[in-house]
């Protein structure tokens, strides 16, 4: 897991932290250090972002107007991270295939219950 600062702000350390902190606090409700949970966390966040990258569908705004004191927003359809990739055309042949791979060959229930049962033991370790 990395998060890195926005480009050309030297001083984005803090708004680093939050985003990496929101990351942990979503996972497992709060910010684990323990050096000896480092691999079980890490195998947490490719289970839960490979979930989160590819079954979970979120909106994207299109165009925010200003109307008076109000905002107008338009959103796209939902749609996963995923799709929106495959779909830019940005991908080639090699890189559509490996995507579509990864759809097919997962299942959301099995991965929901691995990170459920990895959120499991890494919170009972910490007890």
């Amino acid at each position: 897991m990395m998060a890195r600062g926005r480009p050309y702000h030297g001083n984005d350390s803090p708004h680093v932290e939050q985003k990496t902190g929101a990351i942990c606090a979503c996972c497992l409700g709060q910010r684990i250090e323990d050096p000896r949970l480092i691999p079980r966390i890490k195998e947490l966040y490719r289970a839960w972002a490979l979930f989160n990258n590819v079954f979970c569908t979120n909106l994207t705004l299109i165009e925010k107007t200003k109307v008076g004191s109000r905002y107008h927003k338009k959103y796209d359809t939902k749609k996963t991270p995923c799709h929106r990739l495959m779909v830019s055309g940005h991908l080639n042949k090699a890189q559509q295939a490996h995507l579509t791979e990864m759809y097919c060959n997962h299942n959301p229930f099995s991965l929901e219950k691995q990170i459920d049962h990895k959120q499991r033991q890494i919170l009972k370790m910490l007890r």
